[in-house]
């Protein structure tokens, strides 16, 4: 807890996470960074839609294995 309350502090002071920033916001402006965002954004979200129906398989397939485990 005390750790997050000051990772903004420090970030707002450091130089790097400044330049950071302002390279993304360049990368986002241009039209091969807005394609790169979407892709990655799009891969994430398919990842994350095969990680539930993996998990939905599981329980459906084998549900005593399942249970036994957790």
């Amino acid at each position: 807890m005390v750790a997050m309350k000051t990772l903004p502090h420090f970030a707002k002071n450091d130089p790097s996470h400044i330049s950071v920033r302002q390279s993304m916001k360049k990368l986002l402006a241009s039209e091969d960074g807005k394609k790169f965002f979407f892709f990655f954004v799009h891969i994430r979200l398919i990842f994350e839609n095969v990680l539930k129906h993996n998990k939905t398989y599981i329980n459906l397939v084998s549900p005593r294995s399942h249970r036994t485990k957790e």
